[in-house]
């Protein structure tokens, strides 16, 4: 029984095409895209005003990226996701050097969270790669808006007493 099964796992593996056997490189740009939104999360945890503007365009108005996330982040956030929910081609970009993205993004503060979907417009600079091993991404942010927000999400838990 033993050596069929084998047999029969050799044949599926020998009849599959060439490349679904063969392992499937990361496409550089998502992993640059989802560095960055790595990046935003990092900013967001930290409260970390700074990293959150190191990732906005030279041409987006930094005041205005500056007092959006004054007004986004909550005080003393403890964690953070950020999840991309759908993404197209920005218009006006050169194609694949701009996405319009939706992204939601979950704070929590102790036992308060606020779940907010954001629209990011990030535009990679013509010609901008990262450096190999790099944490940068040349991707920035053009353009953003809160597009929604719930804010009064409570942790529940159980009352051991009871």
């Amino acid at each position: 029984m033993g050596r069929a099964l084998l047999l029969a796992a050799v044949l599926v593996a020998w009849a599959l095409p060439a490349e679904a056997r063969q392992p499937v490189a990361p496409d550089p740009d998502e992993l640059l895209l989802t560095r960055t939104l790595q990046r935003i999360e990092t900013a967001l945890v930290s409260s970390d005003k700074a990293a959150w503007l190191s990732l906005i365009s030279t041409n987006a108005d930094a005041g205005a990226a500056g007092e959006f996330f004054d007004a986004a982040v909550p005080r003393g956030v403890t964690r953070v996701v950020v999840h991309e929910r759908d993404r197209q081609p920005l218009e006006g970009a050169l194609p694949g050097d701009g996405h319009r993205m939706i992204v939601e993004i979950f704070m929590e503060s102790g036992a308060r969270g606020q779940l907010s979907t954001w629209r990011l417009d990030l535009r990679r600079p013509s010609g901008a790669t990262a450096e190999p091993g790099s944490t940068d991404s040349p991707w920035r942010i053009v353009a953003h808006d809160r597009l929604q927000q719930v804010d009064v999400l409570h942790r529940l838990a159980p009352n051991r007493e009871r």
